[in-house]
């Protein structure tokens, strides 16, 4: 069996979706006739430990390095704390490819990556490398063992370096266009070699093709079934409305908020109530690809406190449980953003629950929910009315929503089936 390398900041048990990605990827290659090798960082949770750790499974090997610091991360860090050199430190950390953001933790995760990776990659051989991002650091490393060691590797992108890039309406200032430029030069330096990349959508691969000819193929995120064994946290007397994950400025809300509405205003529910799980978090404000600010103040023009409420953020397998035991799922749509999916998307694909994504975004969502038969599209607030009206008296009818969507379309977003798609395109370039 062939060997592969995965190279990956993130992994659990730290729960967030680029965990799960490379999660993916390390139990399903071996199936493919790939022997996967993750090399990442150790994660308790939330936080990372010192502890170097080997972990041995069936269907692969996991390799926990320890982030050490440099000096070099440190000077850097300095640099960038002085305002009289802060922009020009930063723009030299830029030109030589160091991209992210929390620069000393980046810098010094790659140090500690790289020399563990080379003196490894002398003692064992391996057939492919496969770098996650992001960070960025990861491609430059994939980029750095092929050019030391000679071995074919693999660009595997979640998002593109800034997802503000592929709005309709970006019109960079001078900073972002520098930071885009510089971005490309080194992108298409890294994958310059690559057998191929892979990427979350076609709008976000003719991106990447626009400065780089290296084939890319779509690998989107997907649902583990398995997770969907969970029973169903159900509240019979509750008419649910769930949303999972982070409210985006960009995100058309304000359409489902003024249909909801005048679906309150309508039927007058007494048991109705929307449940934001995980949104109320700070971050940028930034139309364009930022979180929406004081997502609460925005719900509260339009609704009373007693039809919605805000939960923490929650492990997945809890989530799940809450998905599955709602009436309707939440998307609002992003008509603005070509490309872009969520990773949300796919374990409502799973949970056996109607969709509600308001409005169409005439894009991958709405394509997306017509294949797999998982819900409705409302474009306006009135077609957001209506569709929860029939909801809503089909519930008090039955106890239930029937749902109706296609299994067979459905599972062709599993986690293993779009591994399956990755390790064929190496079977094609082999």
């Amino acid at each position: 069996m062939k060997q592969i390398l995965i190279i990956s900041y993130h992994s659990l048990p730290f729960d967030t979706i680029a965990s799960y990605r490379a999660n993916a990827y390390l139990r399903h290659l071996n199936k493919f006739g790939l022997r996967p090798t993750l090399v990442t960082h150790p994660w308790t949770g939330l936080e990372k430990s010192n502890q170097y750790k080997e972990e041995e499974y069936e269907y692969g090997r996991v390799t926990r390095v320890p982030i050490k610091t440099s000096i070099w991360g440190r000077v850097i860090e300095w640099l960038e704390q002085i305002p009289i050199i802060n922009k020009l430190a930063i723009l030299l950390r830029w030109s030589i490819g160091f991209l992210d953001n929390g620069n000393r933790e980046n810098y010094d995760s790659y140090q500690s990556l790289k020399k563990y990776l080379f003196a490894h990659l002398k003692k064992i051989e391996y057939d492919y490398c496969m770098g996650i991002f992001s960070p960025h650091h990861h491609l430059k490393l994939c980029y750095e063992i092929n050019q030391k060691f000679g071995i074919p590797y693999m660009l595997d992108f979640r998002d593109l370096w800034d997802n503000r890039v592929i709005h309709r309406e970006y019109n960079p200032s001078l900073r972002e266009r520098l930071q885009d430029s510089l971005t490309k030069y080194h992108w298409k330096k890294w994958l310059s070699n690559a057998l191929f990349f892979s990427i979350t959508s076609e709008p976000w691969r003719d991106k990447i093709n626009e400065f780089s000819d290296t084939k890319g193929i779509i690998v989107t995120n997907g649902y583990d079934p398995e997770g969907f064994e969970v029973a169903p946290r159900l509240n019979p007397n509750e008419f649910r409305i769930l949303y999972a994950g982070r409210l985006y400025a960009h995100q058309r809300l304000d359409i489902f908020l003024k249909g909801c509405q005048l679906f309150l205003d309508r039927v007058e529910p007494a048991n109705f109530k929307l449940r934001f799980y995980g949104s109320s978090r700070s971050g940028l404000s930034n139309r364009i690809s930022g979180f929406l600010y004081q997502p609460e103040a925005l719900i509260a023009q339009y609704l009373g406190s007693d039809y919605y409420l805000f939960e923490k953020r929650i492990p997945k397998k809890e989530l799940i449980a809450c998905t599955k035991g709602s009436q309707v799922l939440l998307f609002p749509g992003m008509p603005d953003a070509t490309g872009t999916h969520l990773g949300k998307i796919f374990d409502y694909l799973a949970s056996g629950v109607n969709i509600l994504l308001t409005p169409d975004d005439n894009d991958v969502v709405g394509e997306l929910i017509r294949e797999t038969k998982t819900g409705q599209i409302a474009n306006t607030p009135k077609e957001v009315c209506t569709q929860l009206s029939e909801w809503y008296k089909e519930w008090e009818k039955t106890g239930e929503v029937k749902w109706q969507g296609n299994r067979v379309e459905i599972n062709k977003y599993s986690r293993e089936s779009q591994v399956k798609r990755f390790t064929k395109q190496i079977s094609l370039t082999s």
